[in-house]
């Protein structure tokens, strides 16, 4: 009977795989003897293990193990309707997380809708819970390049926060953020920058210095600055970014190859091409070891290398291009498989495969680009290039102060 106590435990403990021993010992003991059909109790008990045992496995780094306990303890309470509230909600969200991590984008966008809709049912549509998973399910939307639904999303988050919480608490920071992306790739540069200021200045206010969330919200804002043509200012946003990343969670965390990632396009932008391939390289590396070659964030890093590695190189003879073609065809091949052909991250480097031979048409190499012809210099943990944030924060306070007036009037909106 203490196992599940135990196992949470365990789970605070950052011990997942003895909560995994433990859940393992409470869902056999709880299966045998149970006849057939079960009690609701039974029901219940064992579905809320299976949950539990499935973000033990995913917190060991069983993304597989997770999914199968999660997919059994949703059929569990599919099957019997006096389940069809929180407890499903609540199993459909984990289990769309799950989906995200593997690169499954559609089948999480179904079970972040699930989870919305078993909610509803029992507290309706402008209940704080569903706030979690409209910004899931905006997140993943925008991945597929769904931005219209993802923004829909965050909108509808915000609504249900500022109902609940009010225009200053902490919790709209997030979903500002998500909003000002989702902006960003929409076009609205203005809007995304002053979204992103509002959430800053909210985290600022409530959190500490180094705080993760505010890393969050710096990497944000700096992709923001660069789609504003600011490159100086993302810069100095994103190495502050790096900075937080590093002292908190460490330099081999997705979230530092992330902000590598976003500071190679930014130094792409600006011309300064041995920057750009250091970070590209050091995101390469994290996203290889964390997420897998095939990942589409993994493909989508190695476009922008192999595309970096074309144009600082002059071939002389080498057959570098045949090389980069069959690299730009594996990303081509596993973006296809992971996002479908017409996401605009496939139809880019589709586009640019097709350039590539057209510019040099001879027989290329079917082996994928080696780590060997890559940049072996990366980026070495270290953020020496710090710039000035605040000073372009308070610049930039005056220069989008009508977008600042909209979000602003948004959130009056939203009372």
């Amino acid at each position: 009977r203490k196992s599940p106590g135990l196992a949470a435990t365990h789970l605070q403990r950052k011990s997942p795989g003895l909560a995994v021993t433990c859940l393992q010992g409470a869902l056999s003991a709880r299966s045998q003897g149970q006849q057939s059909p079960r009690t609701p109790a039974q029901v219940a008990a064992i579905a809320a293990t299976l949950s539990t045992l499935g973000s033990a496995h995913q917190a060991a780094g069983s993304l597989d193990l997770a999914r199968d306990c999660l997919e059994q303890a949703v059929a569990l309470l599919r099957s019997s309707p006096q389940f069809g509230g929180a407890a499903l909600g609540s199993a459909y969200q984990t289990l769309g997380g799950i989906y995200r991590l593997l690169g499954w984008l559609e089948q999480a966008c179904e079970a972040y809708e699930a989870a919305i809709v078993a909610r509803e049912a029992v507290v309706g549509k402008d209940h704080i819970s569903h706030a979690s998973a409209l910004n899931n399910l905006g997140i993943v939307l925008q991945q597929r390049g769904l931005y219209q639904g993802a923004w829909q999303c965050y909108e509808r988050a915000l609504h249900v926060q500022v109902k609940t919480h009010g225009r200053k608490h902490i919790c709209l920071a997030g979903t500002l953020n998500n909003l000002g992306s989702v902006h960003t790739q929409l076009g609205d540069n203005q809007v995304a920058v002053a979204c992103h200021i509002r959430a800053l200045e909210l985290q600022e206010s409530q959190l500490a210095l180094f705080h993760v969330d505010i890393a969050t919200t710096l990497h944000n804002l700096g992709n923001a600055l660069a789609s504003l043509g600011l490159g100086s200012s993302a810069v100095g946003c994103l190495w502050r970014a790096l900075e937080i990343w590093s002292k908190t969670v460490g330099t081999g965390h997705p979230e530092v190859g992330a902000t590598l990632f976003s500071l190679g396009n930014v130094y792409r932008g600006m011309e300064q091409m041995e920057s750009a391939g250091q970070c590209f390289t050091g995101a390469l590396r994290i996203r290889e070891a964390n997420l897998g070659f095939e990942h589409p964030e993994t493909a989508r890093t190695r476009h922008c290398l192999t595309l970096l590695g074309l144009k600082a190189s002059t071939f002389d003879g080498f057959g570098f291009e045949n090389d980069s073609a069959a690299e730009l065809e594996a990303i081509v091949e596993d973006l296809t498989a992971s996002l479908g052909e017409n996401h605009r991250w496939t139809l880019q480097a589709r586009a640019d495969l097709m350039g590539l031979k057209q510019a040099y048409p001879t027989p290329c190499s079917t082996a994928r680009l080696s780590s060997s012809r890559r940049s072996s210099k990366g980026w070495d943990g270290e953020a020496s290039e710090v710039g000035s944030v605040y000073s372009a924060t308070d610049f930039l306070v005056k220069a989008v102060a009508a977008a600042a007036d909209q979000v602003a009037e948004r959130l009056d909106r939203c009372q």
